[in-house]
């Protein structure tokens, strides 16, 4: 049976989320699906997704999101539940609904943007181009891998258009580039005649960043003591959703470790998210129903292998590792070269 549709209603919109479409993102301004111009919202304020266990918000935001009057850094969404954006009680009020509503085209991998003089689309866009380019991938390779469309890459690369989540993630996986980098890209994109005003508080964000980084990271934390033992048959749907959130978050803390300068901050952020999600992995690679990926990873790290040993070891680019290990979609070929080099790997311990 197909996941609910999950309807978000804003004060001023209503938005309808479908589970196969990736995370929503409700924030102030693109590339949040869901936008509400308040200087109390965050950019990227709330990430709504689907997990194992249903619908959640994880909180992304400076100002916080609550329910009842408590913040909350990650909220199991029941039907009917309303949240506050920015203030236990004045905040903006988010309400969430379930609906039977009929998926999405399968090629509606992008949120179409009618304004097409975003500088930071175009930006972004170019950016994907010149790495397509520069890793010899043509589009038509890209839509038989069935990561985005041809046409549709076209609007992406011309700032037309800008990937959704789900998109974002596939994207990125075959660029060779970290989870979050697109959203990253988009983020540091300033207008040449602002750089002179902003080069002193270009990493203003960054201490926020890091703090809604540390607040999710204690839910997902939460969530992982919460797991059923590795022989129970929910653990790896569930272990797999939290390592997918893990990814996404890791991406957010790698941009704001990045970007910071003089502090360890967002770096020791960035440490704490990738022990947990190591520990995952090696738990999940021990599981009776552990992936391809889970199982590649924990034999990798115990060969003390980097992704890009791997990678020449089987003769494919990083970028493939990388998706592997994340369990997304490969082609044939690529599946069996690092089937092999899994089974070269667990022949020498």
């Amino acid at each position: 049976m197909a996941p609910p549709a999950l309807v978000i209603k804003t004060p001023h919109q209503a938005f309808t989320a479908h589970a196969a479409q990736g995370p929503v993102v409700i924030g102030r301004d693109a590339p949040a699906q869901v936008r509400i111009p308040d200087e109390r919202i965050s950019r990227t304020h709330v990430r709504v997704t689907y997990t194992s266990t249903g619908w959640v918000a994880v909180d992304m935001s400076s100002n916080g999101t609550f329910v009842n009057g408590v913040q909350q850094a990650t909220i199991p969404i029941t039907d009917g539940l309303t949240i506050h954006l920015g203030h236990p009680l004045e905040g903006i009020a988010i309400s969430f609904s379930y609906t039977n509503a009929p998926p999405l085209a399968v090629d509606d991998a992008t949120e179409h943007i009618e304004d097409t003089s975003d500088p930071k689309m175009v930006r972004v866009g170019a950016e994907i181009a010149a790495r397509r380019e520069e890793l010899g991938l043509p589009k038509r390779e890209l839509d038989r891998r069935g990561v985005v469309g041809q046409a549709t890459m076209t609007d992406i690369e011309k700032g037309r258009r800008f990937p959704r989540p789900f998109t974002r993630d596939k994207i990125e996986a075959v660029l060779g580039w970290p989870r979050g980098h697109i959203m990253w890209l988009y983020e540091q994109d300033i207008q040449p005649d602002e750089e002179r005003t902003h080069v002193l508080t270009a990493t203003t964000p960054v201490p926020e960043i890091t703090g809604a980084t540390k607040m999710a990271l204690k839910g997902f934390t939460a969530a992982a003591d919460s797991l059923p033992p590795e022989d129970d048959p929910a653990f790896t749907d569930r272990v797999g959703a939290l390592l997918a959130d893990l990814r996404e978050l890791e991406g957010v803390a790698a941009s704001a470790t990045h970007s910071a300068h003089g502090t360890s901050a967002a770096a020791l952020v960035l440490s704490d998210v990738r022990k947990l999600y190591k520990a995952l992995m090696l738990r999940a690679a021990g599981a009776p129903g552990a992936t391809l990926g889970q199982r590649f990873y924990a034999a990798r790290y115990r060969a003390e292998l980097t992704t890009q040993d791997a990678a020449a070891a089987a003769g494919l680019p990083v970028a493939i590792i990388e998706a592997a290990e994340a369990d997304a979609p490969l082609d044939p070929a690529a599946t069996a070269a690092v089937q092999a080099l899994l089974t070269s790997l667990l022949s020498q311990r």
